[in-house]
């Protein structure tokens, strides 16, 4: 239930927020938040991470759905690891699940947090990031109490 509910919450959310950008702002157009440090600037990302790659469009909706799934089917193999497996999962399969649903309508990622020093990036690439981290924290923790036992 834990992962469905931060696999839906993750989603909206993203979804919700680059919506709002979209029709609120125009392509390039930034508005600082605080100072020179944060702004919400509306960019479009044809690739992956920092721009990479912008021309591997099916690569990136291959990799979203391969995430999504892993998300979807590993959820019930990770039980074990508890309740932050569950929201990990959903995190990362929320998120992948946002980038591809603009991948498929826009062929492109619509970003907005821009922090300056760091490419401009969407709630969905922070929920795929903490998602992945968190799970790797937990799948190295459960590693470690293996080893011990």
């Amino acid at each position: 239930m834990r992962y469905w509910l931060v696999f839906g919450l993750s989603f909206a959310a993203d979804q919700i927020s680059k919506t709002v950008v979209r029709r609120t702002l125009s392509l390039g157009e930034s508005i600082p938040i605080l100072g020179p440090y944060l702004a919400i600037t509306y960019w479009e990302n044809p690739g992956g991470a920092f721009g990479l790659f912008p021309g591997a469009l099916w690569v990136f909706v291959a990799t979203s759905v391969v995430s999504i799934a892993f998300g979807m089917f590993g959820r019930k193999y990770l039980e074990p690891l508890g309740p932050l497996s569950q929201i990990s999962l959903g995190l990362l399969s929320g998120g992948a699940m946002g980038n591809l649903l603009d991948r498929l309508r826009f062929a492109t990622v619509t970003d907005f947090i821009d922090f300056k020093v760091w490419p401009v990036f969407n709630l969905a690439d922070t929920c795929v990031v903490t998602g992945a981290v968190f799970l790797a924290i937990l799948v190295l923790r459960y590693e470690k109490q293996v080893w011990k036992a």
